[in-house]
């Protein structure tokens, strides 16, 4: 595991903004950021006062092109530079919008490009200058990762913001996890009632197993949410499925106390 260098800066929280959380698409119309939320959201971390790095998803910019031209399994071939292309200009403007917000809330938000932080190495994406995420928070910046396009060894890989987040809370020895999304928690019944557990760990893969797989998301839906915050889990790092759209469950989630959520372990717990 790689150490976070010693500096005045501590411990920092990982903070993943849910792309369908911050995003939506009308139908017939070009997809939007929600920048109220995000700015309130921005607000709460800024009231924190603890370093935070900041991850989002790409929500209505990025799950239509993905369908759109056929790479849902997050693979691109070296081939499709037109589509990586495009697809690159309209993650561009949204991430500008982003980070416009969090300016907006009196963050100091500066952007990582994923490529320069990633690579692909035997068909597996990995972090390799998480060293850049501390720099930037000890110089007082809120270090800010958007899912976005990798290099692997033939083309360009979707390395997602759920994947990302958890690498890098590991890479960094994070303080807590936090993954922000437009669900109480994680239900126990989705679709008939909202009812959530307020607990999972990994050895509930039975429960696990019957959460439902968002359709048609390139990200993997709640079930890859809950497989990368238990990678997290098991190093010791508290981790969290919250409601980013309920206010101050942000800023209770960083200090360990979300309003609406469900932890995840590493080890059994009762589920309740």
């Amino acid at each position: 595991m790689l150490e976070f260098p010693k500096s005045p800066v501590p411990r920092p929280h990982v903070l993943k903004l849910g792309g369908s959380l911050i995003t939506s698409l009308k139908s017939g119309a070009k997809p939007e950021l929600n920048h109220q939320l995000l700015i309130a959201c921005a607000r709460e971390i800024a009231a924190s006062a603890q370093p935070v790095v900041v991850l989002h998803g790409t929500g209505a910019f990025g799950k239509p092109p993905a369908l759109k031209y056929g790479y849902m399994d997050g693979r691109l071939g070296s081939g499709r530079h037109a589509v990586v292309a495009e697809v690159s200009c309209q993650l561009a403007k949204m991430e500008a919008e982003v980070l416009a917000c969090l300016q907006e809330a009196e963050l100091h938000p500066f952007r990582l490009p994923v490529v320069s932080l990633a690579g692909c190495t035997n068909g597996q994406l990995q972090l390799s200058r998480t060293g850049l995420v501390a720099d930037l928070l000890a110089r007082g910046m809120t270090p800010v990762i958007g899912g976005n396009f990798a290099l692997d060894e033939h083309g360009f890989a979707v390395y997602s913001s759920d994947s990302i987040a958890a690498d890098l809370a590991i890479a960094i020895c994070a303080k807590s996890l936090v993954l922000a999304t437009r669900a109480h928690g994680v239900y126990r019944r989705f679709g008939l009632d909202e009812e959530i557990y307020l607990q999972l760990s990994a050895n509930d893969v039975a429960l696990i197993d019957e959460v439902d797989v968002a359709a048609h998301d390139v990200s993997g839906g709640m079930r890859k949410k809950i497989a990368n915050g238990l990678r997290v889990a098991e190093h010791g790092i508290p981790t969290f499925i919250v409601d980013g759209r309920i206010p101050g469950n942000l800023s209770h989630a960083i200090a360990g106390q979300p309003l609406s959520g469900t932890q995840l372990y590493a080890d059994a717990v009762v589920t309740t």
